[in-house]
């Protein structure tokens, strides 16, 4: 798969070569950044809770643990259009 801002760049070149996103071709990321839905189409992608990620990082850091850690994260997929991942 790939990021939000690689199939947004997917979606651009898929769109200046005369296709449609939605129609012929489905394109969705994962990080669901803020562009994703306000592109047009806007993108299917998976939400990550990078806050969720981070702070356990950054208190093991801070604290001098630099141990590894395990974070239970709750992924969940925004749906916006048909998907194919690429």
């Amino acid at each position: 798969g790939c990021n939000d801002w690689m199939a947004l760049g997917a979606m651009y070149t898929v769109q200046n070569a005369g296709l449609e996103v939605g129609k012929k071709f489905a394109i969705g990321g994962y990080d669901d950044i803020p562009a994703a839905s306000r592109s047009l189409p806007s993108l299917t992608t998976v939400h990550q809770p990078i806050y969720d990620i981070g702070e356990p990082l950054f208190y093991s850091f801070i604290k001098g643990t630099f141990q590894f850690i395990l974070v239970q994260l709750n992924l969940y997929n925004v749906r916006r259009k048909k998907i194919i991942i690429i």
